[in-house]
């Protein structure tokens, strides 16, 4: 292990510690210099890796950074987390071509090791690609089990795939026994409950959730569609029009902004 090893090389934990210090201390550049000069050339280790993929992340001054992380993830070809970690790096990079492929090569590598999964289905949901994504987030279900996120995005992603219904309210409910105050998992819950028919239980889930996070346009426009289902019009458009404003002036995430827009014209 890297204890071990640190401890029968005394020269090498004073390396580390060293660019450790550094980079805590923002040495950044600093830091990469003596991780080249003195860690480098030392056998393949996911901590040495690590502390590598934080001085490529946060140096200033190197040149062919995705270059040399994918050298670093090579050294460790079977190591999810390496691979996670120079996603991390094209991420950094605004590369998504480079992080989809680091994933996909995370997952290969470790098909049951949970972040590797859930960033590939998240990938894959980003992507509209939401069929591989509910095989993902069942994977990660097996995988994790206690994991409310893992059920939630499961549920999440049947209703966005037009999958079971009731099986996307299974996986809601249990993420809510895990999470009962998590605005996106009443979200679930409220979608799901709205999908099967319980409109008022529905009702509640979702108002719930706008009070605990009223900023998230996606949450107020579904509640918005949910009292127009009710008959509540007025209500309703002046949900989806404070989702609008909140996607416009604040400049927050909202991919059902257009859909939004459409709707709007259809309550006035």
């Amino acid at each position: 292990g890297w204890s071990e090893r640190m401890a029968a090389d005394p020269s090498l934990l004073t390396a580390y510690a060293a660019v450790v210090a550094m980079l805590n201390g923002s040495l950044n550049d600093v830091a990469w210099s003596y991780y080249q000069e003195n860690l480098a050339g030392q056998s393949a280790h996911l901590a040495l890796a690590q502390v590598a993929y934080r001085c490529l992340s946060e140096a200033d001054a190197i040149e062919n950074v995705s270059e040399l992380a994918q050298g670093i993830a090579e050294s460790m070809p079977n190591e999810p987390r390496s691979w996670l970690g120079l996603a991390n790096i094209y991420k950094a990079l605004d590369d998504g071509e480079g992080e989809a492929s680091a994933v996909k090569k995370a997952q290969e590598v470790g098909p049951r090791y949970p972040e590797a999964i859930f960033r590939h289905a998240a990938l894959m949901e980003q992507n509209g690609e939401y069929l591989k994504a509910v095989e993902d987030y069942r994977t990660l279900v097996e995988v994790a089990p206690e994991s409310g996120a893992a059920h939630n995005n499961l549920a999440y992603t049947l209703l966005l795939a037009g999958g079971n219904d009731e099986e996307a309210l299974k996986h809601a409910a249990i993420a809510a026994e895990k999470r009962p105050r998590d605005a996106g998992v009443l979200h679930t819950v409220g979608l799901a409950q709205m999908r099967t028919g319980n409109l008022e239980e529905a009702e509640k889930n979702l108002r719930r959730a706008t009070e605990i996070d009223p900023a998230n346009p996606t949450i107020m426009y579904d509640f918005g569609r949910l009292l127009a289902e009710q008959g509540m019009k007025p209500e309703a458009a002046k949900r989806v029009r404070y989702a609008l404003a909140m996607s416009r002036n604040a400049g927050l995430d909202f991919p059902q902004l257009e859909e939004a827009e459409t709707f709007l014209d259809t309550l006035e």
